[in-house]
């Protein structure tokens, strides 16, 4: 089975610290998973992977993250991919 996905763009209505932040580090994020990519294998974070990502930068309680994440009824599961 394959995971849900979700577009990159419809994080940009989550703004913790600032507006589009989470969307900034999600493209990031991909942009990271698309370079360490080989042939067999993309690696693609999560929506929690990415919260956990901002935890760890900004010091903001996963708790509240995840509140952003739950407000827009978004997968924690679900794995960003661009908007193309």
């Amino acid at each position: 089975m394959r995971p849900e996905q979700i577009k990159a763009g419809r994080l940009k209505a989550i703004s913790i610290l600032y507006p589009g932040d989470f969307h900034d580090l999600a493209l990031w994020l991909l942009r990271v998973d698309e370079a360490r990519s080989t042939p067999a294998a993309v690696p693609r974070h999560t929506l929690r992977g990415v919260a956990v990502c901002y935890e760890y930068l900004t010091g903001v309680p996963l708790v509240e993250i995840v509140a952003h994440l739950d407000a827009l009824h978004l997968s924690h599961a679900a794995t960003i991919r661009h908007d193309l």
